[in-house]
């Protein structure tokens, strides 16, 4: 009789080991997958505010070019924010703070009858899923460039 006893004994023990294990293994894929999750999620962040700089770039660049060539150019500052810059399937937003100035190292021409460096500065915040979801992702990113306009171009 006291051998039935330990027998019981032992496989209880043994199915407990077996929970543990199983326990500790579940707990070590399930923290897995959240940072997997997470680092997607921040990925996706940084990518948002990249195109939301390289879209607040163009935009200024295109009014620079027509406010020069209208002759009414002025420093100028903009902000743009983008909801789904990707299409309805894809979550995320950036909000981009665009600056342009003339370059302070050339001389600055205001007669605009010479060529001309202006520096475009943006700044833009990538959000995901999005702003409002309090388990956003935010990653800031900031991009100057800086392009000459020739005045002899049409």
């Amino acid at each position: 009789m006291r051998e039935r006893g330990s027998a019981m004994l032992t496989a209880v023990v043994a199915v407990m080991v077996l929970l543990l294990i199983s326990g500790i293994l579940f707990s070590l894929v399930n923290n897995q997958f959240k940072m997997q999750t997470t680092e997607e999620k921040a990925l996706k962040a940084y990518y948002l505010a990249d195109a939301g700089t390289t879209y607040g770039i163009a935009v200024m660049v295109n009014a620079v070019v027509d406010a020069v060539k209208k002759g009414n150019y002025t420093d100028t500052e903009l902000t743009i924010k983008k909801l789904s810059p990707f299409g309805s399937a894809y979550r995320g937003e950036f909000e981009v703070t665009v600056s342009v100035s003339p370059n302070p190292n050339l001389n600055f021409n205001s007669n605009l009858d010479t060529d001309q460096v202006y520096n475009i500065t943006a700044t833009s915040e990538g959000y995901y899923p999005s702003k409002d979801d309090k388990n956003r992702i935010l990653r800031k990113l900031k991009k100057e460039y800086a392009f000459k306009m020739s005045m002899d171009t049409p």
